[in-house]
């Protein structure tokens, strides 16, 4: 059968036997330092790099396309009548 939990304290300001009055100040103050802190490091990152790349590559190949439509077609927008 199911597990029947442990009896709680009838009283409302008893204690029970979990009492964590125990606690240190010092504890507390240490989890707050090892928040995450600010990074230092320089530079854009991987994200900010794949970003320049793609669009680097997008400029490429608009540039590419727009050179073939205007040396075999006559319709290109910089290489037109080529």
């Amino acid at each position: 059968m199911a597990r029947q939990r442990p009896a709680r304290p009838a009283a409302r300001g008893a204690r029970s036997s979990r009492s964590t009055t125990s606690r240190k100040p010092a504890a507390r103050a240490s989890k707050k330092k090892e928040a995450e802190e600010p990074s230092e490091e320089g530079g854009i990152g991987w994200e900010g790099g794949i970003g320049i790349v793609t669009c680097l590559v997008l400029i490429a190949a608009i540039l590419m396309i727009d050179y073939h439509m205007g040396t075999n077609y006559g319709e290109g927008m910089f290489w037109k009548n080529n």
